[in-house]
């Protein structure tokens, strides 16, 4: 404790005080508010600590989401940052970079993944991914998707 003192000392009257237990409190409420955004759309949204795991083609709304919530909960935006599956992450990337990856992007989903999806969406009459069964086909045959 006391190396980490030495390299922290600016932290030493928040160790033992529960800011660790009041910041999970924030960031549960700014998750709450993630949730219930997406919920209302009934589109599925994965929260992990202070991470979102979403569709891909929902990354810029989620980025707004979350702004609005932290700016809510805790008075300002928070910064975010953003990492997809075939990228590194990033702190600065505006949403036309975002945008311009998504649709440049080649082998998105794998056949399984897409075939659990559209039967999901079959089943339930539920639209989740803008992409068509023929159209997925039709990218697996020329090579587009994985």
């Amino acid at each position: 404790m006391a190396a980490f003192l030495e390299v922290n000392p600016a932290l030493e009257a928040f160790l033992f005080s529960d800011q660790g237990i009041r910041l999970m409190y924030l960031d549960s409420q700014i998750t709450a508010h993630v949730h219930n955004h997406f919920t209302k759309q009934e589109i599925p949204v994965l929260s992990i600590h202070d991470s979102y795991v979403i569709d891909h083609m929902r990354v810029a709304e989620l980025r707004d989401v979350m702004a609005e919530a932290s700016e809510a909960v805790v008075g300002h935006a928070l910064p975010t940052s953003i990492k997809l599956p075939d990228m590194p992450e990033y702190s600065h990337i505006s949403d036309e970079q975002l945008q311009e990856h998504i649709e440049n992007r080649q082998g998105i989903r794998c056949i399984g993944y897409m075939d659990r999806l559209f039967s999901y969406q079959e089943l339930t009459g539920r639209g989740i991914s803008p992409v068509s069964r023929g159209d997925a086909q039709k990218g697996y045959r020329l090579g587009l998707l994985g």
